[in-house]
């Protein structure tokens, strides 16, 4: 999980203006995760005020908005972010801060198998020596 950059609060009321919460979603590699389904919640203490979905493109990017009145900028106000991707689902969540954009981004802790990994490299690592020593028995007893 990767820590989001936390602009400074106002003080005083409830802002007067939509929300942008914005990031990128990537794997455990750091390359950007296509097609993962974004749910973005808008928490004040432990209540959902309001809920906001996107699909990320290509890049990884999402971006969602939440309206005036549906979050705020208050010591117990955060965004939970929830990543879901056909190999799995992640989390990571922030506070909210005062301003119209707050960027929220997300790195799976696991490997994504359509990625590759180190799984993958191991085996095919494996499967390529024991190849190449069953050509080198093979030659040798020509």
């Amino acid at each position: 999980m990767i820590a989001s950059m936390i602009v400074p609060r106002e003080a005083g009321a409830a802002p007067n203006y939509p929300k942008v919460v914005r990031g990128y979603i990537w794997d455990s590699a750091h390359s950007p995760v296509n097609n993962a389904q974004v749910t973005v919640q808008s928490v004040n203490g432990t209540t959902v005020i309001d809920t906001q979905t996107d699909t990320t493109d290509a890049t990884g990017y999402y971006s969602v908005t939440f309206l005036v009145g549906k979050w705020d900028s208050n010591l117990t106000n955060h965004f939970d972010l929830v990543a879901t991707c056909p190999s799995g689902q992640d989390d990571n969540s922030t506070i909210a801060a005062a301003g119209n954009y707050q960027w929220l981004n997300l790195t799976f802790l696991f490997e994504i198998p359509e990625f590759g990994g180190t799984a993958g490299l191991l085996l095919t690592a494996g499967i390529v020596g024991g190849v190449a020593a069953v050509a080198v028995v093979w030659v040798r007893r020509r």
